[in-house]
């Protein structure tokens, strides 16, 4: 009887570990959605101004701000500089760059209408945007979706 009861519970996780599909995929794209949930910050200076791009991405749903700054450490801002955007994104399959790296594609919906397909790495706290040279021409459709990691530009997840 106890040999019948081991062969009936292994046989039970056997199938157990079968279920009807592959949620891998979807458990692979929540992990994502979390590592880019907060907010992202980066600030550059180019020695006249400064820059302070922030996103906030959370549960499908981002916005972002943009504004000049005096200093290089993005404390002095410049006044009327401010520009906002928001919108939605969904974050799509990982792909891997020609140089072998791991990103994620990510599609950013702005509220204006406008597309970007894009791609992004997330390392530790720091989150690297696709290689774009021309807004205007680049990112707007699946063929024109950056290939490469920008990291010229890091933005550093933000706990406050």
């Amino acid at each position: 009887m106890n040999i019948l009861r081991i062969n009936f519970l292994i046989v039970l996780t056997f199938f157990a570990g079968c279920g009807g599909g592959d949620n891998n995929s979807e458990t692979k794209q929540e992990k994502v959605g979390d590592i880019i949930t907060g907010k992202w910050a980066s600030c550059d200076f180019d020695g006249d101004s400064g820059l302070l791009d922030t996103y906030h991405f959370d549960n499908g749903s981002w916005s972002s701000t943009e504004g000049l700054y005096e200093d290089q450490s993005c404390d002095i801002l410049k006044e009327g500089t401010i520009e906002s955007r928001t919108g939605t994104y969904t974050i799509g399959e990982e792909v891997i760059t020609s140089a072998g790296i791991t990103v994620n594609e990510i599609l950013i919906l702005h509220s204006s209408g406008d597309v970007c397909y894009q791609i992004f790495q997330v390392v530790q706290d720091t989150m690297y945007w696709g290689l774009i040279e021309d807004f205007e021409t680049e990112c707007d459709s699946i063929e024109t979706r950056p290939v490469e990691i920008d990291y010229r530009y890091s933005f550093h997840k933000s706990y406050d």
